[in-house]
């Protein structure tokens, strides 16, 4: 940090200069350590130039969501369709999760938003639900939203229950009349539905001939020749059987190519199909379909017992001459479900090391220690075999981190168990894949499962002591999460109930949203090193942005809150620094407030004969501009250049200038007399006929004299 000023001899006019201003400090109050952090500061953020705070932009409704009530006369009302619990962005669209439907809100050729009711059946549960899209084995890509005790698909047109198109699994091969069998694939504990299949059994058949007549050539058999293998014929002589050759069969006649011996005693053995006609499946369930080598039965060809699960065909099945062993008899069938576990899962993430072939869900609180993960590349698919619990049943899974080719499951804190585990990803020699966890040590866990994200690569969530961040895989390591928030913990963890927090990223900032409107933004460009050498963030805070959940649409930044979706405006937007929440509206009001300053000493007296402001040129800026001398508030006058010209109206090259435009610059002399230390406070000052005034505070300048 530059040493803008020293202790001077008396009566000497010395210079105080501020011109890197960072972010806020709530740990000390006044006594802070660098000046150039402000104590209170809100509604603020960095722009092009990461040194010059500048007014947020304001918000304002995009859409207020309404859902039509039929009375009992049959009359149409429509009412607010109530709080907003998520908000799903896919390609140019959002499905928005608003009291217990969804509804897809798309921009009109005008500009602005409509929305339509999801045809969806039942209701959603009021509560969080998030997203995530994820592309199939087909190449395509699609909207997922789990959350509200449901879970849908969405192509960008149409969406679908996923139970109602749920990957439907080959549970159980090579089963026969008998039972058995060998599993395949796991059920999916979205849906009921399963298929076995099962083998046609073979028998042995062998059947005796006396030949009593001469020139005999023929046999009979007894099955038809497309149903026989195996055959072999023999003849009784005095040193036993001796097998026959020298025959062809067509349909069921064996023919010689020498009659046969008078007297003689001949034995045909062979293998044919079975002719049994029952098969079981499990009790209690309802048949889809029956195919026997493909072709699906009507239910003329079989009866089914569903209290002992026999199917009995009208005609006994046989195989494929050829494909003996495979099986040609496919049952799908489906056994009802209670709500699925999957249902109700409220978090994700997307991870198969190397690549994201899987999903992973979790937050189940009946299972609160387990997540699933899905089939590769299969978001409808969640075997029953993919069950994997975490830790005890005493603290639930909040969120994933992925870092490299592994995943990190990060749990509530607590100081009994680990807090991190570490999955891997492996595969064996037959093609089986595995995702082996490791336990870590017990540490700090996250206390909302809403606030995992990332600033430029790194991956940070929300704690009960504030904000860290992940370094390295090493779950064994103490130190794996480290505090990023240092600046802003004392207000952060006061701040209501942070189990409610949600976070989002964006072009490299992080928001966290908590409760009473408050909003922390930290800045990928803004960072330094603390007294332990850590990295740390700079943060703003926001104020009066009321939201129960947040997303990114069409390059803003978009939140939910009371049946409305508002958007953050952009640079150059009509009203720019005005909040509308869709009842009144209102100028953001921003302030930056120095710490206190003592110039080098904190006994000397001094005068500061003049202060100087100087605002980016860039900014239509109108600030009022006090001191605190001591305990003494002084009114410097309000900084406005508001008269300027527009500079983004001017052709500059046509024009050779130097230096500044003075309407950037404040001259205040201020004569503040005797004061020990001294803070100046700058607040924006709406216009009513001017609504886009930011606050662009490039430098401050203070002349002072020792007394």
């Amino acid at each position: 940090m530059r040493d803008f000023y020293s202790n001077q001899p008396k009566l000497k006019q010395s210079t105080f200069i501020l011109d890197k201003f960072l972010g806020c400090d709530f740990t000390q109050g006044d006594f802070i350590t660098d000046y150039r952090r402000s104590p209170n500061c809100v509604n603020l953020v960095w722009g092009i130039n990461p040194y010059i705070p500048k007014m947020r932009e304001g918000y304002r409704p995009m859409v207020e969501l309404k859902k039509k009530i039929v009375g009992g006369d049959n009359k149409e009302t429509y009412v607010s369709a109530g709080e907003i619990y998520g908000i799903h962005v896919f390609g140019e669209k959002m499905i928005v999760h608003a009291g217990e439907k969804l509804f897809e809100v798309s921009k009109k050729s005008d500009g602005k938003y409509e929305y339509i009711d999801m045809p969806i059946e039942g209701k959603l549960e009021k509560s969080k639900s998030k997203s995530f899209q994820f592309e199939g084995a087909d190449g395509h890509s699609k909207l997922y939203i789990i959350g509200g005790g449901r879970y849908f698909q969405y192509d960008g047109k149409n969406i679908a229950d996923v139970k109602s198109i749920a990957y439907c699994p080959h549970t159980v091969i090579g089963r026969t009349y008998e039972g058995g069998g060998r599993n395949k694939e796991g059920v999916n504990l979205l849906s009921g539905s399963q298929i076995y299949s099962f083998l046609v059994s073979e028998k042995e058949i062998e059947i005796e001939y006396s030949v009593t007549e001469e020139n005999k050539t023929t046999l009979t058999l007894e099955h038809y020749e497309a149903d026989i293998r195996n055959l072999a014929i023999y003849v009784e002589t005095a040193n036993g059987d001796k097998q026959v050759y020298g025959y062809t069969v067509s349909e069921k006649t064996v023919t010689f190519d020498t009659p046969l011996v008078k007297d003689a005693k001949y034995k045909a053995i062979y293998l044919t199909w079975s002719d049994e006609k029952t098969y079981f499946l499990k009790e209690g369930v309802s048949i889809d379909y029956i195919k026997v080598k493909g072709e699906t039965l009507s239910e003329s060809g079989y009866t089914y017992d569903s209290s002992t699960g026999k199917i009995t065909f009208t005609v006994a099945p046989k195989g494929i001459r050829g494909r003996e062993g495979d099986d040609i008899i496919f049952v799908k069938f489906t056994k009802a479900l209670d709500k699925s576990v999957i249902e109700g899962c409220s978090v994700f993430d997307i991870f198969g090391g190397r690549n994201d072939t899987r999903v992973f869900l979790t937050g189940n609180k009946d299972y609160p220690n387990c997540d699933w993960h899905s089939g590769l590349y299969d978001a409808t698919y969640f075997p029953d075999t993919s069950y994997t619990p975490v830790g005890t049943k005493n603290t639930r899974i909040m969120g994933y981190i992925k870092q490299y080719n592994t995943q990190m499951i990060v749990k509530e804190d607590n100081a009994y168990e680990a807090s991190v585990y570490l999955r891997q990803f492996s595969i064996d020699d037959e093609g089986n894949t595995a995702f082996p966890v490791e336990q870590g040590i017990t540490g700090i866990g996250a206390i909302s499962d809403g606030t995992f994200g990332y600033i430029n690569g790194e991956a940070v969530f929300l704690t009960s002591k504030g904000v860290v961040g992940v370094e390295g895989t090493n779950v064994d390591y103490r130190n794996l999460c480290q505090a990023r928030s240092e600046m802003v913990d004392s207000k952060l963890t006061s701040s209501g109930d942070l189990r409610k927090a949600f976070s989002i990223d964006f072009e490299n900032k992080y928001y966290l949203f908590t409760d009473g409107g408050r909003v922390y933004v930290a800045d990928a460009r803004m960072m330094y090193r603390d007294a332990l050498g850590r990295p740390q963030y700079e943060w703003f805070l926001w104020d009066n942005v009321y939201a129960n959940c947040a997303a990114v649409f069409d390059g803003r930044i978009v939140f939910g809150n009371d049946g409305r979706v508002f958007e953050f405006k952009k640079p150059g937007d009509v009203n720019e620094f005005t909040d509308n929440n869709g009842l009144s509206e209102k100028p953001v009001e921003s302030v930056w407030e120095t710490p206190r300053l003592y110039f080098g000493s904190i006994s000397n007296k001094k005068y500061a004969p003049n202060v100087f402001c100087f605002c980016d040129e860039s900014v239509m800026a109108k600030m009022k501009i006090e001191a605190i001398a001591d305990e003494r508030e002084i009114d410097l006058g309000t900084f406005d250049n508001t008269n300027k010209i527009d500079l983004s109206q001017i052709y500059f090259d046509r024009f050779n200038f130097d230096g500044v435009f003075d309407e950037d610059v404040k001259t205040i002399h201020s004569n503040i007399q005797r004061f020990t230390s001294i803070k100046f406070r700058f607040s924006s000052v709406p216009d009513k006929e001017k609504s886009n005034l930011g606050f662009g505070l490039k430098l401050l300048q203070v002349n002072y004299i020792y007394l």
